[in-house]
């Protein structure tokens, strides 16, 4: 069971950095600004390059919150806190965990999520989309 959690927290920190440096592409949103976003493909993309800014954003905050928590969980256990990204702060922890488990020990771990969504930002988005005029 530890094994198993200790590896999709890896797994996830691992994910969070690659969409954050796959993401990192300023040009997408800034190359978009002379688009006709009246023109309905134009505004597709528009879109597009507005929302892989924002996702790269959350990516970001995502990977610090991994950061911060691996690195304090690193400090409860003394070990290694000088790694600057996620997925070297986890590894460390990630390490530990499984030298633990292969000496047999066992632990349970509760993790909880909220999740939500704006359905005001959806309807906004939805409604912005859908009241663009066709491309001729």
């Amino acid at each position: 069971m530890l094994e198993v959690l200790a590896g999709a927290l890896f797994a996830v920190v691992v994910a969070a950095s690659s969409m954050a440096a796959a993401l990192q592409r300023k040009e997408a949103a800034a190359g978009c600004n002379g688009l006709d976003v009246t023109a309905s493909a134009q505004a597709t993309v528009k879109a597009y390059a507005d929302a892989a800014a924002k996702l790269k954003g959350k990516a970001l905050e995502v990977e610090g919150k991994f950061l911060a928590v691996c690195n304090a969980m690193n400090a409860d256990l003394m070990l290694d806190t000088s790694k600057t990204t996620a997925a070297e702060a986890c590894a460390v922890l990630k390490t530990r965990v499984d030298a633990a488990a292969a000496k047999g020990v066992t632990v349970t771990v509760s993790i909880e999520a909220s999740c939500s969504a704006d359905v005001h930002a959806e309807a906004s988005c939805e409604g912005d989309c859908t009241s663009r005029p066709a491309a001729t």
